[in-house]
């Protein structure tokens, strides 16, 4: 390219003042810096290996001969890769390593630092093609090889200071390029491939020493593809030489993306000055070099930080550099979440956001203050915030502090921060402190207090140039009034609950294969089931327990993981000496005991007096000399017990229900009277006798008394829902709802597979990672399921209504009958199961003709229903579909929760049977449970129902509408495809439809999800 010397100059200015340069220094780095040694260049080296295999082979005058001669007619470094092999392939793996260590390892002490120095106090990354490690010891840097993806690509960043070894370094032999072999390796190896191309396609190289660069086998075959490829990217590349080169290699390079830039000398010894004056040029000076180290030092002890404190085990967390691989984004919300539910109204139709940008946040805003419960995850969020700030801004020092360690008198905050960066990071205390992005944890606002407000005032100190705060929930008022009235103005967030999509992140940094959905699913499972709230502190430690324990993940139950998830609050993993201390057993013993306590108060909070006397009276029965106070206080600090906010404050409960159910479960199997007691009043106590069902699987004796709870129930083919009964019709000819499904698979022209269908384009996914969806929506609607609830009703449940009590019956007995998968007793569990999904079917009626469920089914209709292209009767006929199907999709939902399990298949195929012939309604019922337990047999029971009962639009409508989404997308044998076709072709036969291109089309759409599946490695 053309040398336009003040504009090239500018241009390498500019690019180091937008962070946009690093510097590839080649061998004449080397030679300047080691003058009087032999191994200063390639060529020197490779005589020496030559010299070396003559020494220790024997005969090798000729080979020798052949290799000398091949150096003397070489005309461009490419030409020494074959001598390079010659020479590798003769002395094997272990004598290259030792002939390495000899000649590269003697480049140990500079003799002329100057030139690397200069090049160092540009600060931008460094990359070598050298395999000596001269640049590290002048610079007081690190290295990272090519093989090494990751941390190459922090250290291109800036993330980590570090010499990057483009070809390798002699201290890992197996990293050298040297040879043919290992130049044909690193052109095919794509990481190494990806960071170079990430160096030349995003930034702007400057060459130092390494006018052979383009003649490089590896190097010189990406730099020529840079102008095809990216030929407007805006990043020059620039090649520093002797004045006296200038015109051959402007010629040499004219027709790439490398200026030419003489440094106005024919003396290496000048080249120093000239990027000195460069950097100079470019604001380099020593205190920003000086601060830019500090700013590596800080990220480096803020990730360690990160890194110790991480619940989940991570594989190789220590040696991560990368902090979204650690961590996941925080959820902030504009305000506190149970506010948010609350008041939902408020944020519907874009009125005012719910979640919002994080990344936004750590950027733009010079005062944040997150505000969140103990275990909600605020610390992590603030370590993110920080760390995110100060991902570009490299001239910035992090530092997180505890404000409970904040010393009395003038400048405290000042010198905790000293104490902090000279503790964690080694930066001297004297230090001017400038460019400090602050975080304060844990803040406890006293006004008045006199540490208290000079810590505020501290706060507008001109060094500050970022700070994040945070502080507990119901403290922030104060908080913002001190902080408004120093004049200082925070952006208040709120920490929030993590949806599907967060968690699946979450779960992606810990597992990073075939497990991450399956162990999702199961996450998802508990949360919902068990009521936890959507932390990620939650989150994480029930990741921990499955990492860490030997739990199957298919096998799992809500329950189990539960168990194990209360265990690690317990303390079950670190090993205590019983004799002398409490132990996680121990506290399991105390904490049965008061869970029993207050299930038979029915309450869901007691007063502390109460719970203390109660724990007095425990301890002298097991004759121990604790003290009840200090126990309490414990296991608050636990987390399993809790005095919220809301309560006063001698009022203490289980920090959430589902830990009071779990206790009193294991109670219950200790004590058989209070088991009694609990199943005497079955429907009240449903979520205790579920868990314990779910911890000993085995007690027949609590499946006949909840089957007896069913069995008073009537079952009713006179209380029929509509979707049950004879089909109904929209003026034509077949039934409503029938006709969009089969129109939907069938308007499309059947043609044949292209090549992209099979390939390329299948890969497009329609995953949760993918799809657009709205944030705000999915956290509404996923956490509103979870929102935290009293854990006892709060009447009598023989005053509650029918609907009420009916489904808290079913769902019971649907649970313990799941659960019971130890008893042996197979007449009992079809006779149940028989009784349940017939009641099920009756719950459907129930809700078709329930007034509050009905109207909010009809709202919820109205806004699905809505489509601009659609004509007023279609939107009429959609929105009566919806609504009566409603009411099946949400108990088909309902007892799929609660009675899916594989151990149930035989059951279920059993009660299939009798039902086919004895109940529409409860068969049909009993086909759907058979679907959702992924049971062999389910397209056949799809079969016979469609034989005996295809005019019921849950046969024809929603039956035909699952059957084919499980055939179009999941696998399935020829057997069940052979049955799926047969309910297909009795639907579309008595319908009158055209079978043979339904059909058609239908296998063309299970051979294109085939293919996208296989394309995403499913």
């Amino acid at each position: 390219m053309s040398y336009n010397r003040a504009v090239t100059i500018e241009g390498i200015v500019a690019a180091i003042k937008g962070n946009r340069l690093v510097v590839v220094c080649g061998a004449g780095t080397t030679a300047a810096t080691m003058p009087s040694s032999r191994f200063r260049d390639w060529r020197s080296l490779l005589e020496h290996g030559i010299e070396t295999v003559v020494q220790t082979g024997i005969d090798e005058a000729e080979w020798a001969e052949v290799n000398r001669r091949q150096i003397e007619i070489a005309r461009r470094p490419s030409d020494y890769a074959s001598v390079a092999q010659n020479i590798a392939s003769r002395l094997g793996k272990r004598g290259f390593s030792n002939w390495l260590y000899e000649t590269v390892g003697s480049l140990a002490e500079p003799e002329r630092p100057e030139l690397i120095q200069a090049i160092a106090s540009l600060g931008m990354p460094i990359a070598t093609t050298n395999y000596d490690v001269l640049i590290e010891r002048v610079a007081n840097r690190d290295r990272v090889t090519w093989r090494e993806y990751d941390n190459m690509q922090r250290a291109l960043n800036g993330a980590i200071n570090a010499v990057m070894h483009l070809h390798g370094c002699y201290l890992d032999p197996d990293t050298v390029v040297f040879g043919s072999e290992s130049y044909g390796a690193i052109v095919e190896n794509r990481s190494a491939q990806s960071i170079q191309w990430l160096m030349a396609g995003g930034k702007s190289i400057l060459f130092v020493g390494a006018s052979g660069t383009l003649e490089d086998p590896n190097l010189g075959r990406l730099i020529a593809r840079i102008d095809e490829d990216i030929p407007n990217s805006g990043n020059e590349h620039y090649l520093l030489c002797r004045n006296s080169e200038r015109d051959t290699l402007t010629e040499q390079y004219r027709e790439t993306p490398i200026t030419v830039v003489p440094f106005e000398s024919d003396n290496y010894a000048d080249l120093p000055e000239f990027i000195t004056r460069i950097g100079s040029a470019a604001g380099r000076t020593p205190a920003l070099i000086t601060r830019q180290s500090y700013h590596r030092a800080a990220r480096d002890a803020l990730l360690q930080r990160v890194q110790s404190e991480s619940i989940v085990a991570i594989d190789d967390a220590n040696t991560i550099t990368d902090l979204d691989k650690l961590i996941v984004r925080p959820v902030l919300l504009s305000a506190p979440h149970e506010k948010i539910l609350s008041s939902i109204d408020q944020y519907e139709a874009g009125k005012k956001d719910i979640r919002l940008d994080p990344a936004k946040d750590a950027r733009e805003e010079k005062l944040v203050l997150v505000v969140g419960e103990e275990i909600s995850g605020i610390t992590t969020a603030l370590e993110w915030l920080i760390m995110t700030r100060t991902n570009d801004e490299i001239s910035t020092v992090p530092v997180l502090v505890d404000y409970r360690e904040l010393p009395s008198g003038v400048r405290g905050l000042d010198r905790l921060i000293r104490r902090n960066l000279a503790e964690s990071c080694g930066i001297p205390p004297h230090e001017p402190l400038e460019g400090i992005i602050l975080g304060v944890d844990d803040i406890v606002p006293r006004p008045g207090n006199r540490t208290f407000d000079r810590f505020i005032e501290d706060l507008k100190a001109d060094w500050i140039q970022g700070c994040f705060l945070s502080c507990s929930l119901g403290a922030e008022a104060e908080l913002i009034t001190a902080l408004e009235n120093a004049g200082l103005t925070p952006a208040v967030r709120y920490m929030g609950r993590m949806t599907k999509r967060d968690v699946r992140a979450l779960v992606r940094l810990a597992v990073d294969d075939d497990r991450a959905e399956v162990m999702l699913e199961k996450v998802q499972q508990t949360l919902n089931v068990e009521g936890l709230p959507r932390t990620a502190w939650n989150i994480a430690l029930l990741l921990d327990v499955f990492i860490k324990t030997s739990l199957t993940i298919q096998a799992v139950t809500p329950v189990t993981l539960l168990d194990q998830f209360v265990s690690s609050l317990l303390g079950r993993e670190i090993f205590e000496d019983s004799r002398f201390s409490i132990d996680a057993r121990d506290r399991e013993a105390i904490l049965s005991a008061l869970a029993s306590l207050y299930a038979r108060n029915k309450a869901g909070a007691l007063a502390e007096d109460d719970v203390v006397r109660f724990l007095t009276e425990l301890f002298e029965e097991y004759g121990w000399n604790e003290s009840p106070t200090a126990m309490l206080e414990s296991l608050k600090a636990r987390h399993i017990l809790t005095t919220r906010r809301s309560d006063p404050k001698n009022i203490v409960r289980f920090a959430q229900s589902s830990y009071l159910y779990l206790f009193a479960a294991k109670q219950a199997k200790e004590d058989p009277p209070f088991k009694e007691e609990l199943i005497d009043d079955g429907l009240f106590y449903s979520k205790i006798i579920t868990h314990y069902a779910s911890l000993v699987r085995n007690d027949q004796g609590v499946l006949e008394r909840v089957h007896a709870l069913v069995d008073r129930e009537e079952c009713s083919d006179e209380r029929s829902a509509s979707i049950f009964g004879p089909a109904r019709t929209s003026g034509t000819d077949h039934p409503l709802g029938l006709d969009s499904v089969v129109a939907a698979v069938t308007s499309a022209e059947t043609e044949p597979l292209d090549d992209d269908e099979s390939g390329a384009h299948a890969g497009q996914s329609d995953s949760d990672d993918e799809e657009e969806t709205d944030d705000d929506l999915n956290y509404v609607i996923e956490n509103a399921v979870v929102r935290s609830s009293e854990p006892f009703p709060a009447r009598s449940m023989r005053d509650a209504p029918h609907i009420q009590k009916a489904l808290r019956a079913l769902s019971l007995v649907s649970n313990v009958l799941r659960d019971s998968e130890l008893v042996r007793n197979m007449p009992l569990k079809v006779k149940t199961l028989k009784k349940t999904v017939h009641l099920w079917a009756d719950m459907v009626y129930l809700f078709e003709q329930d007034d509050d469920f009905q109207d909010f089914m009809s709202d919820l209709a109205d806004e699905l229903a809505q489509d601009d292209e659609r004509s007023e009767k279609q939107i009429a006929d959609a929105k009566a579909k919806m609504q009566a199907q409603f009411p099946l999709f949400f108990c088909l939902t309902a007892m799929a929760g609660s009675l899916s399990s594989k151990k149930l298949e035989v059951a279920i195929q059993q009660a299939f049977d009798d039902l086919i012939e004895e109940c529409p309604k409860a068969a049909i019922m009993a086909a759907l449970l058979s679907l959702t337990v992924e049971s062999s047999d389910w397209p056949s029971q799809f079969a016979r129902a469609a034989e005996k009962f295809h005019e019921t639009p849950a046969v024809f409508d929603v039956m035909f509408s699952l059957a084919r989404s499980q055939y179009v997308n999941e696998r399935m044998t020829a057997e069940q495809r052979t049955d799926a076709e047969r309910f297909f072709r009795i639907i579309l036969e008595r319908g009158g439809y055209n079978v043979g291109r339904f059909m058609e089309r239908l296998r063309v759409d299970r051979a294109r999800a085939t293919a996208a599946s296989k394309a995403l490695g499913r």
